[in-house]
């Protein structure tokens, strides 16, 4: 379907609601450009907001792997909730991100309509491969198909700082287009995802994603990822 070849992040409208803030740390996109002269102000948190935030500006619109992502993440409402660190086990994610859904259910699709799910560093994730994390997408995506409801409602795309494509070499270039600096899931509305497909602006993401990926090269890509989260061993 449209959707499932739907191969980038959606910068799309967003706003912090106070049961999330109950849950979780969260953002928007105003909040840490203000801040980004001065990343020694950051506690951890709003440091990884920053990083996650970065990667947008720097990767995701910068390299033009989302022809839609630079109108949206320009106003500004890019919601990211941090997974709490008290998350045990894939369970309690998986509580967490049904919350975060729930809460765009619950949210005027004028103010909310994308969320990042982030796995920061010190969660439980950081001991696990990418191909668990996989696994978790993959139970997630077909217990959303499953639902009569949330099937027309959403849909998610699972990112990951060692992301790697079927068949493919580690450092193939492609593997790029869904690296991120930390585990995440984007939570997305199903109409918005619809509205794009039906402009033309999903079908060929994935082969130009390709294109200019290995035009830049996986050496030039791992610096630019390097420098948004340069602790971790890219």
């Amino acid at each position: 379907s449209a959707r499932r070849n739907l191969r980038c992040i959606a910068m799309a409208t967003s706003a912090s609601g106070d049961k999330s803030k109950e849950t979780s740390e969260s953002r928007n996109s105003g909040d840490s450009a203000k801040q980004e002269h001065d990343m020694s102000q950051y506690n951890e948190d709003d440091l990884i907001i920053y990083q996650v935030l970065s990667w947008t500006k720097k990767i995701v619109v910068g390299l033009k792997l989302c022809p839609f992502a630079d109108n949206e993440l320009e106003k500004n409402k890019v919601r990211v909730a941090l997974l709490p660190k008290t998350a045990e086990n894939f369970d309690d994610f998986r509580a967490f991100l049904f919350n975060e859904i729930q809460n765009m259910m619950d949210t005027d699709p004028k103010l909310l309509s994308t969320t990042l799910v982030v796995a920061p560093k010190g969660s439980f994730l950081d001991d696990l491969p990418f191909v668990e994390f996989s696994d978790f997408h993959a139970d997630i995506e077909e217990e959303i198909d499953d639902d009569e409801y949330l099937v027309d409602e959403v849909m998610i795309v699972p990112f990951h700082p060692q992301y790697q494509w079927a068949e493919t070499e580690k450092d193939d270039p492609i593997n790029f287009d869904r690296r991120s600096p930390y585990p995440m899931i984007n939570i997305l509305r199903a109409e918005d995802v619809d509205y794009y497909a039906e402009k033309g602006m999903t079908q060929d993401i994935l082969t130009n994603n390709e294109k200019t990926l290995t035009k830049v090269g996986s050496d030039k890509l791992l610096e630019l990822y390097k420098s948004i989260r340069p602790e971790y061993n890219w």
